[in-house]
């Protein structure tokens, strides 16, 4: 991770279709959608935080039973602040704030 980004991490015991949609519900609520590859189950997209725009991607892939879902962020706050606010905020959309 380079500076202003972070990155979490997010095992969920549905199958990656699912995930993918409550993801990409999530992300268009909290932002905008930019590029979306239902077949790779990707997501680019971007929110704010405060003035900043904070650039999202997400990725979708099958754990097991599962699915893992990768989320990357990247703002212009050389401390990541920005980056961090950003995958709460869409973890929080995804109704898993606090992980």
């Amino acid at each position: 991770m380079g500076i202003g980004s972070a990155e979490k991490h997010l095992e969920i015991s549905q199958p990656p279709d699912s995930v993918f949609i409550q993801a990409r519900r999530a992300l268009e609520g909290i932002g905008k959608i930019k590029e979306m590859d239902e077949d790779a189950l990707f997501l680019r997209g971007s929110t704010r935080y405060g003035l900043q725009k904070v650039r999202l991607k997400v990725f979708i892939k099958a754990d097991g039973e599962g699915s893992r879902l990768t989320i990357k962020a990247l703002a212009d706050d050389v401390w990541g602040k920005g980056a961090r606010k950003g995958c709460e905020r869409l973890l929080e959309a995804l109704g898993y704030g606090g992980q």
